[in-house]
């Protein structure tokens, strides 16, 4: 069972507003019934495809719908009627081209946009739209960069209305990017080992990460729990995954999602008050938090010349893997 999400509420509002009477209606129609042929028969259909990978279905779809929201704040309001509800459309069909595997799935979005809008001519700029916005948020351009949006205009008609498809694109983007968390993943599957062993690791990660959009604090924040085991030769693990491993990873994530928020918002002013990332790792142990002495991360777009490139070791030198582990083993033995 679907339910509405606010900026599908703001969106039924504003084409009933800049469209009067049954015209306004019959869009935010034309938009469910495209919504409930991708919930009903193809977004659930990806995990029977692909089992390996973490959700891509209605709860991804729903998820990232909310970050646009969130991210957009009061912003939403300098998007016309037709733009949001272009991104909306978007955003439901972004991940749809993993049926057809995992490869370039962003770019394999036409045959089942023909299918879930029924074909016909009068959705030809919509499909462009969604082909273009939705094809823009991973992958490469076509200058063989991962700059995706630099192609795109700001001025793509839709509906006889121009668009600013970058900016829209930019935004759905950057809400995939902090769809991430337990709702991608499913516990027991994990604790009955039903998914492949070389994609634990992804979904372990989901399982302890949690996305906070904080537009009025100007941040992203990134906040990890952690639960600990240790094995009988005191090797310590994060679900089937090494401390180690685990950490590296987050790392990897931390430094891509900042990088990111940093391109995204360079295409699109409705992203410039988030000025930095922040990281809280939580450790978990016996069901008791440890007190580990390090600072919470922060990444920021200041940039002091001469400095190294951007990674955690460089931000912090507190936090290479090592030092990790030995603070928290540190803690365990003083249990």
């Amino acid at each position: 069972m679907w339910e509405k999400s606010e900026i599908e509420r703001v969106l039924e509002a504003q084409l009933e507003a800049q469209y009067p009477g049954s015209k306004g209606e019959e869009f935010y129609a034309q938009y469910i019934l495209v919504r409930k042929n991708l919930v009903d028969e193809i977004l659930p259909e990806i995990k029977a495809i692909a089992p390996e990978l973490t959700d891509h279905g209605p709860v991804h779809v729903k998820n990232v719908l909310d970050n646009a929201y969130l991210l957009l704040g009061e912003d939403i309001n300098k998007l016309s009627a037709v733009e949001l509800y272009v991104l909306c459309v978007s955003i439901l069909f972004h991940d749809v081209g993993n049926l057809h595997g995992r490869k370039k799935h962003n770019k394999n979005i036409a045959e089942i946009y023909d299918y879930a809008r029924g074909g016909g001519h009068a959705f030809r700029d919509e499909k462009i739209a969604v082909m273009q916005i939705g094809g823009a948020h991973t992958g490469y351009a076509k200058d063989g960069t991962k700059n995706t949006l630099k192609y795109l205009g700001n001025s793509l008609p839709v509906y006889e209305v121009p668009i600013k498809a970058q900016k829209i694109a930019a935004i759905l983007r950057f809400a995939d990017e902090i769809a991430e968390g337990i709702q991608r993943t499913s516990l027991y599957m994990q604790n009955i080992h039903a998914y492949p062993i070389d994609s634990m690791l992804y979904h372990e990660y989901a399982n302890i990460t949690k996305h906070c959009i904080d537009k009025s604090g100007s941040r992203i924040a990134i906040d990890y729990h952690i639960y600990l085991t240790v094995d009988g030769t005191g090797q310590i693990y994060v679900g089937t995954s090494k401390l180690e491993e685990m950490l590296k990873y987050a790392y990897t994530r931390i430094v891509n999602l900042d990088q990111e928020r940093r391109y995204n918002k360079h295409y699109c002013s409705w992203l410039a008050n988030f000025k930095r990332t922040s990281v809280t790792f939580n450790f978990w142990w016996k069901s008791e938090l440890l007190e580990i002495d390090i600072d919470p991360l922060e990444l920021s777009d200041l940039v002091v010349p001469g400095d190294d490139e951007k990674q955690i070791v460089n931000i912090d030198n507190n936090y290479t893997e090592s030092n990790i582990v030995k603070l928290i083993m540190d803690t365990m033995g003083g249990d």
